[in-house]
């Protein structure tokens, strides 16, 4: 009977409580909702970070397209000129000679939306504008 008492006891003291189980759940959840806080504001950076990278690179695209045409594109041909050779007037001496594609794919905004592009624009009347 003693050794059947010992052989419980000692089970009993090797395995944990429920109530130590929920502690320890208990304080992994908030350490987790406080590391998704954290990170939460973080993404929203880095999306902004990408939307300043990509008008930074249409930018550049659109300074080498009129340097090389002589114009920007304008609102209707839109930032597709970029990608594709817009369609030539013959009556339009200042054209120059279009050497893209200057980007290699259209990016699109980090929230899934198109960047928009005016010419001439409503802020920049003497040039573009560009926004997300």
């Amino acid at each position: 009977m003693r050794q059947l008492y010992s052989n419980r006891q000692a089970r009993s003291r090797s395995a944990f409580t429920l109530i130590e189980i929920m502690v320890v759940v208990a304080i992994l959840g908030i350490l987790a909702s406080v590391l998704v806080l954290k990170l939460k504001g973080r993404t929203d950076d880095a999306k902004v970070s990408v939307a300043k990278s990509d008008i930074a690179t249409l930018v550049t695209a659109l300074e080498s397209f009129q340097m090389d045409m002589g114009r920007y594109p304008t609102t209707e041909e839109g930032l597709t000129a970029l990608l594709q050779a817009p369609a030539t007037d013959e009556t339009d001496t200042s054209a120059g000679t279009w050497k893209g594609p200057y980007v290699s794919k259209m990016p699109t905004d980090p929230w899934g939306g198109a960047y928009v592009y005016e010419c001439p624009g409503t802020v920049n009347t003497d040039g573009y504008d560009l926004k997300e």
